[in-house]
């Protein structure tokens, strides 16, 4: 587990359960809120959804995650992962994602999200503005979800009159080929987190919820698991300060 920590970012390559684990036990931090967007597990074999699998652009970004794992496997993979985040944060957990098909069937993430583990605080729908599944034999899927789980320990109150649906149209990253638009990020950070207070995003990625969290006045906590990702990452945030 490699520490690098620049200004108010702290980054951390490794995978996130361990590293969450690590912080868990330090008992000296703890973040206001998790926002983060997970490995979808796309690349399943055999699985009726995979339409990724032989993506040029996905396979330059995936490797070390959970993107081929069978269903059930992937699902413990990151109730796992979302469990130890909460342990680790005060406030509300934010956890974009969405419904996928297997074998003629839609898995909601709330299908496995929930139960004392992840009582639901708030749901809001992202509006994508297009779809990848033109041809699937059923309504193109054209949103996101975006759930928030745990209860905030901080709210700003002029963010009361926001609707729970965002229409913000998806984004083209060469680095990735599902990027969160920053457009969806910065009202949950400014929202539930404290100015100067702490971010945490378990699956790092392009490490655009960092950028929002730096941006509004707020530190953050970053955790990478591949090397590659982690690299570009740390050199992104010298090069932005």
């Amino acid at each position: 587990m490699r520490r690098v920590v620049i200004g108010d970012a702290t980054l951390y390559h490794g995978d996130c359960l361990d590293v969450l684990d690590a912080l868990r036990r330090s008992r000296t931090l703890k973040a206001d809120i998790v926002v983060t967007s997970p490995p979808y597990n796309h690349l399943q074999h055999g699985a009726g959804g995979g339409k990724f699998e032989g993506s040029k652009a996905v396979a330059k970004w995936h490797n070390g995650y959970a993107d081929k794992m069978p269903e059930a496997e992937y699902q413990q993979w990151l109730v796992n992962r979302l469990q130890r985040a909460r342990s680790v944060t005060q406030g509300v957990v934010w956890v974009n994602h969405k419904v996928r098909h297997r074998q003629g069937q839609a898995i909601h993430p709330l299908h496995f999200l929930r139960g004392p583990a992840f009582p639901l605080y708030c749901e809001v729908i992202w509006n994508r503005g297009g779809s990848m599944a033109l041809n699937s034999k059923r309504f193109a899927t054209s949103h996101e979800g975006i759930w928030g789980f745990g209860k905030p320990h901080y709210w700003n109150d002029q963010m009361n009159g926001r609707m729970s649906v965002w229409n913000v149209n998806y984004e083209i990253d060469p680095g990735h080929p599902c990027v969160t638009p920053a457009k969806i990020i910065e009202p949950l950070i400014v929202a539930s987190c404290p100015h100067r207070g702490i971010v945490l995003d378990p699956f790092c990625g392009t490490a655009r919820v960092g950028r929002v969290a730096l941006r509004t006045g707020r530190r953050f906590i970053w955790i990478e698991k591949d090397k590659k990702t982690f690299d570009n990452a740390v050199d992104s945030l010298r090069a932005l300060l």
